[in-house]
């Protein structure tokens, strides 16, 4: 029940990676940079669902080696679903995901290693694909 609960919870955000961290000195330049790059990405998507934004946080500490994610939170979980939706129009490497559980995360992690050998032992054309929100392992067919 907690599981479903949080899943719930977490189906309103979505996970922002390959945002460079902002130069500015204070936390709330740094954090009004962070909202100004998020906004304009929204737009790119859609531009109606920017008003549905609630927060807008880096994640995690920070390291100067890699960016932290960001993580936004939607009103809705029908704002987050359409711009997951739309992710692929986006032009730069800036990725969105959907916020995974701790359990999700871990299946996925469990299904990348099963496809990874699977592969490895020379089954081709495997993918993994979402149905009913559940990851599962299918064969894809090359686009000609």
């Amino acid at each position: 029940i907690a599981e479903i609960e949080e899943r719930n919870l977490r189906s309103k955000n979505i996970i922002v990676r390959n945002v460079p961290e902002s130069k500015e000195s204070t936390q709330i330049n740094k954090l009004t940079d962070d909202q100004k790059t998020i906004t304009k990405i929204i737009e790119e998507l859609d531009s109606s669902a920017q008003q549905e934004i609630v927060k807008v946080y880096r994640l995690g500490r920070i390291n100067p080696d890699k960016p932290r994610p960001i993580k936004i939170e939607f009103t809705h979980k029908e704002a987050s679903k359409l711009i997951l939706t739309k992710r692929n129009q986006l032009r730069n490497n800036v990725r969105l995901y959907q916020d995974l559980t701790p359990l999700q995360h871990k299946n996925l992690i469990n299904l990348r290693t099963e496809l990874e050998q699977r592969k490895n032992d020379g089954e081709n054309d495997l993918t993994i694909k979402y149905f009913n929100q559940q990851p599962k392992i299918v064969k894809f067919k090359p686009k000609n």
